[in-house]
C-alpha cells in the first residue's frame, strides 16, 4: 500500500458563513458556491478566500442551498423549503419565480428548464418560459424521491434514473410531449438507495450507477438492468453519503473517507469477462483512499472538493489518481498561502469488491401525472 500527501487549499468565508453546495458557473466559467445564508457567490479565480480578492454574491434563497443549476440565460437554486428561478439580466436584481416546495437539489434539463426532486411529492419539472411546474408523483405505494440524475437526451426525449431509497430505482423518460410510457423500476434487494449518476459512453449512452447507503454500488449498461451488477466493498463500519462521476472516475464519499475509483467504470462497461458470471465473484479493484471526515464532495473540472466544517478544500484529481502525487500538487484556480494549506493523506488501496447481479428493471405501471399545481410565487 503507497501513501502519498495531497496539499489542499481552503476556500473559507467570513462572517461565520458555511458553503453548501459547489458548482461551475458556465457564466463566467468559474465556481460557483452556494451558501447556508441562501448566497450564491462567484469568486475571482486569482483568489484562494473571501478576504484575498473579491467575491461576487448574490442572495438566492432564505435557507442553506443544496442545489443550483443553469439553463442558457436562466438559474435554479434549490433549499430544503422552496426552489427560485431567476434571469442572468436580473437575478439579484428585482423577479425571481419561486415555487414553495423544498427539494434535494435541482439539475438543468437538456431541452430546457429544470428538474428537481422533491422527495415523497415526486418530481418537478420547470418550464421558465411559460413558468408552469408539472410534477408527478407515485400513486401505487408511498416513496421518496432522493436523488435524480439525466443518463440519456436526444432530440425527442430525455431519461431520468431516480434514487428512492428502499423502494429502488426508477428510470422515466420525459420530452415536449410530456412523459412516455417507457418507466421501469429496478427493485433494491433491500439497498437504501441514495444517489445516482450516469456513466454512459457511444457504446452504452444509458449506463448509470447507483449508491446504496451501506455502500453498495451497481452498474447497470442501460435501463433494462440485463447486465447490472451490484459491488459491495463490505464496508459495513462507514455509512455512504454520496457519489460523483467524473472522466471515468468514481468517487464515493463514506463517512470516513473518500473512495476513488479510477477504472471500475471502464471495467465494468467494456470487460465482458466481469458481467459473464451470474454467481457471486471476487474481483480485486484498483482504488485510492483518502482518510477524512467531510459532509460532502463536489468534482469541478481537474478539481475535487470536499466540505469539511465550514469550508471547502480543494484537491487535484490528476494529483490523486497519479502515482507519485507532489506535496504542493494544488488543484488550479488558488494561491499559495501556507496558512491555508491542508495535507491529506493518499493511500493506493487494493479492495475486493463482491459483485452480484443485480435484479433486473420491471415496468412501473403506478407513475401519475399531476398537472400545472400552483406551487408559484413571484416576488
Amino acid at each position: 500500500m503507497k501513501t502519498d500527501k495531497i496539499a489542499s487549499l481552503a476556500l473559507k468565508l467570513s462572517d461565520g458563513r458555511s458553503i453548501s453546495w459547489i458548482g461551475k458557473c458556465p457564466w463566467t466559467q468559474g465556481v460557483c458556491i452556494g451558501t447556508d445564508t441562501g448566497e450564491l457567490l462567484f469568486p475571482d479565480p486569482a483568489s484562494a478566500s473571501e478576504t484575498q480578492g473579491k467575491m461576487k454574491g448574490v442572495f438566492a434563497a432564505i435557507e442553506a442551498v443544496n442545489g443550483v443549476a443553469f439553463s442558457g440565460d436562466t438559474i435554479g437554486v434549490s433549499t430544503i423549503g422552496e426552489i427560485v428561478i431567476g434571469e442572468r439580466s436580473e437575478f439579484g436584481r428585482q423577479t425571481h419565480h419561486t415555487f414553495d416546495r423544498g427539494a434535494h437539489g435541482i439539475i438543468a434539463a437538456a431541452q430546457g428548464g429544470f428538474v428537481a426532486c422533491l422527495g415523497d411529492d415526486g418530481v418537478l419539472f420547470i418550464d421558465p418560459k411559460t413558468t408552469q411546474s408539472t410534477p408527478f408523483m407515485i400513486s401505487a405505494f408511498p416513496t421518496y424521491f432522493y436523488k435524480l440524475a439525466s443518463i440519456h437526451a436526444n432530440d425527442r426525449d430525455e431519461t431520468f434514473i431516480a434514487a428512492m431509497g428502499n423502494h429502488g430505482l426508477l428510470s422515466f423518460s420525459h420530452g415536449p410531449a410530456g412523459f412516455h410510457d417507457d418507466s421501469r423500476i429496478f427493485h433494491g434487494n433491500k439497498i437504501d438507495f441514495i444517489d445516482v449518476c450516469s456513466i454512459g459512453n457511444s457504446n452504452h449512452p444509458f449506463a448509470f450507477a447507483a449508491l446504496g447507503s451501506d455502500g453498495e454500488l451497481i452498474l447497470s449498461k442501460d435501463t433494462n438492468g440485463q447486465d447490472a451488477r451490484t459491488y459491495d466493498f463490505k464496508f459495513t463500519d462507514r455509512a455512504s453519503y454520496e457519489m460523483r462521476f467524473a472522466d471515468g472516475i468514481l468517487f464515493l464519499l463514506f463517512s470516513d473517507r473518500l473512495l476513488i475509483l479510477p477504472d471500475l467504470v471502464r471495467r465494468f462497461l467494456t470487460d465482458p469477462a466481469v458481467n459473464q458470471d451470474d454467481r457471486l465473484v471476487e474481483i480485486p479493484v484498483d482504488a485510492y483512499e483518502i482518510p477524512v471526515d467531510a459532509s460532502d464532495v463536489f468534482v469541478v473540472d481537474d478539481s475535487v472538493w470536499l466540505l469539511i466544517g465550514d469550508d471547502a478544500y480543494e484537491l487535484s484529481v490528476a494529483a490523486i489518481i497519479q502515482d507519485e502525487a507532489p506535496a504542493d500538487a494544488i488543484g488550479n484556480g488558488t494561491s499559495r498561502d501556507d496558512t491555508q494549506i491542508r495535507h491529506f493523506l493518499k493511500k493506493s488501496i487494493h479492495p475486493i469488491a463482491f459483485v452480484t447481479p443485480f435484479s433486473k428493471a420491471k415496468e412501473a405501471s403506478f407513475l401519475k401525472v399531476v398537472g400545472h399545481e400552483t406551487v408559484l410565487k413571484t416576488t
